[in-house]
């Protein structure tokens, strides 16, 4: 999910109007990177608050058990913790699980083309509901993480051409042999003989429409249970998708151009901070944050700081990734606000 399809994001078009308003309660970062354009990676860091090189978590390889994670940290403190996963890659058997008292990462759908397990936005948020209403009562840290959107974009029929202009003159990609997005379709995102880069485009939108739906459900159950109000609420993604950048299409995970790592971040901060923040932030600031609004004691050298702060700038805001896919197997972006 790239921040600028966002409608809260300056986007055109009216994908987003559920998370619009939660962004109108909330406090919303501009300019938030993560540190890597791949799932397993970028959630590393989100969950410890450390950068790649630090978890040694690069492409989609299983997280480490020296890892700290954030719900290990809060089970200390007598917080239940429980997951709802709908990505192949962050599988309990690879590592995911270590500090949650429920994972739940059942995968019973598969994706149209390369068939691998997965669970859609509908069915994730049921299990999540399920759960909120089963351990609202107690001190609770849950993570919730999405699949949708992501390629291949299938998303329901309602929403599969609701962003299409009919008088849209097709503009025509090659389809590639591989699964690099590199000058063309890649082989997991074909569907059928399209090869029009607008039908892709739309599908992906109609994906963050689908979603947006789903999270309405999810704000809606939070404030029948008389949890919005006073909850700790962060919204982002881990990482965003080529959509003809520098001639890379539907695809991440190859470069740390801004597309694939400018991220939506959203917070609500119970009855705190609202507004628009342009400062650079970073997902390595999201742990730190967590840990400092609950006043927890916890002496660890986080990279990152507090999101409540005034004052974000003068910072280092890295990417990086190692890949068999790139010529020289590693690439690190580093800018400074």
């Amino acid at each position: 999910l790239r921040a600028d399809h966002l409608s809260c994001y300056g986007y055109p078009k009216n994908t987003s109007p559920n998370i619009d308003a939660f962004a109108q309660e909330a406090l919303l970062f501009e300019n938030c990177f993560s540190h890597a354009p791949v799932t397993s990676s970028s959630c590393a860091s989100i969950l410890s608050g450390f950068l790649p090189h630090e978890t040694k978590v690069f492409e989609n390889l299983p997280l480490p058990a020296e890892v700290e994670t954030l719900p290990e940290i809060l089970q200390q403190y007598d917080y239940k913790t429980a997951a709802v996963v709908s990505n192949y890659n962050l599988r309990q058997r690879a590592g995911w699980a270590q500090g949650f008292m429920i994972y739940d990462d059942t995968m019973n759908e598969r994706e149209m083309v390369r068939r691998m397990p997965e669970r859609t936005a509908e069915h994730t948020t049921k299990r999540a509901i399920e759960l909120l209403k089963q351990l609202h009562k107690d001190p609770l840290f849950m993570w919730i993480h999405y699949q949708d959107p992501h390629g291949p974009y299938t998303p329901p029929e309602n929403f599969s051409s609701l962003f299409q202009d009919p008088n849209q003159k097709p503009r025509n990609l090659q389809l590639n042999r591989t699964e690099s997005g590199r000058g063309g379709i890649p082989t997991y995102q074909r569907l059928g003989s399209n090869i029009d880069f607008y039908y892709y485009l739309a599908r992906y939108d109609g994906e963050i429409g689908f979603l947006d739906e789903q999270f309405k459900q999810l704000i809606e159950t939070l404030k029948e249970l008389e949890l919005y109000d006073n909850a700790l609420i962060i919204f982002t993604a881990d990482n965003g998708e080529g959509l003809g950048e520098h001639q890379y299409y539907f695809a991440h995970g190859e470069y740390l151009y801004n597309s694939l790592i400018h991220v939506p971040l959203i917070i609500k901060f119970g009855k705190e901070k609202t507004g628009r923040q342009t400062d650079y932030v970073q997902h390595i600031d999201i742990v730190p944050t967590i840990v400092n609004m609950l006043r927890l004691p916890v002496d660890s050298p986080f990279r990152g700081v507090d999101l409540r702060s005034d004052n974000l700038k003068g910072r280092k805001i890295v990417g990086e990734m190692q890949s068999p896919r790139i010529k020289d197997g590693t690439r690190i972006s580093l800018g400074l606000d």
